[in-house]
């Protein structure tokens, strides 16, 4: 039988596939942002945006992960990807954490927040 300790280690090498696989994401958006740009087109592209939103919450039905959780963290990885970020503000119980956008940060000449342009 595991231990807690053993779960708390399975539970960190979760985490950091799930932050690897969040910075290859930002790195492909970043990718799809030049492409857009060279080409003359939008930053935001809303038909593709609702496309990742209704495939993730599809996988989210499939997979039995909350619907409301996949859309809050799909929505923050777009935002992620187009250089807006979005903060976790702790509000009274029982709500619990809201999301709000941040103010435009600082952006690389396609769009990019510095953090991203390595």
């Amino acid at each position: 039988m595991p231990t807690l300790d053993d779960v708390r280690h399975e539970i960190a090498r979760i985490d950091r596939t799930l932050v690897c696989l969040v910075a290859a994401r930002l790195r492909a958006a970043r990718r799809a942002i030049r492409l857009r740009a060279a080409a003359g087109a939008d930053l935001t592209d809303r038909d593709q945006e609702a496309v990742v939103l209704e495939r993730a919450q599809q996988w989210s039905e499939e997979l039995g992960v909350p619907p409301e959780l996949v859309g809050v963290l799909l929505r923050a990885l777009i935002d992620a990807g187009k250089g807006r970020g979005v903060v976790l503000q702790r509000e009274p119980a029982p709500t619990g954490p809201a999301l709000r956008p941040l103010i435009e940060r600082p952006s690389h000449p396609l769009g990019v927040p510095a953090l991203l342009s390595r």
